[in-house]
């Protein structure tokens, strides 16, 4: 079984959040990654779902808001993004968010607390320092097994 595929509605960027679930469609991909910043839309659970919904594109991942762009969106404070992109991805039924690393100046969550019991499957909470992006390549002692390539 191949893992699904997903395009980040960042990907469209200055488009709207929107046009990525219809590319998405569009293309034939999997499902989308929605990457929670400055598109309004991209904030509030009725509008993705409607566009999950419209499109047939289901939301596979929600990035949180921790980029330099997103440092603003929901809240200046770290844990609340995290917390608020947890209960988002989990009534999406997205079962993955996405985080950057613990270098990029936003500290991590001392405790993943709660944030697990909002997911149906399996959860990790993981920090792995010094480490950019891309974790399968830049530490691959510190990867999953699942994770390949």
């Amino acid at each position: 079984m191949s893992p699904p595929v997903a395009l980040s509605t960042a990907s469209v960027f200055p488009e709207p959040m929107d046009s990525a679930f219809e590319v998405a469609a569009e293309l034939g991909y999997d499902g989308v990654e929605l990457m929670v910043w400055t598109d309004p839309d991209s904030q509030r659970l009725a509008a993705v779902a409607r566009a999950s919904e419209r499109t047939g594109m289901p939301v596979l991942a929600v990035h949180a808001p921790c980029l330099a762009i997103t440092q603003r969106v929901w809240t200046p404070d770290p844990a609340e993004r995290l917390r608020r992109s947890a209960v988002l991805a989990a009534s999406l039924g997205a079962p993955t968010v996405v985080l950057h690393r613990h270098d990029n100046g936003v500290s991590p969550v001392a405790s993943s607390g709660g944030h697990a019991s909002a997911f149906v499957g399996r959860s990790e909470r993981r920090v792995v320092p010094h480490v950019g992006h891309n974790i399968p390549q830049e530490a691959p002692a510190s990867s999953p097994k699942r994770c390949r390539r």
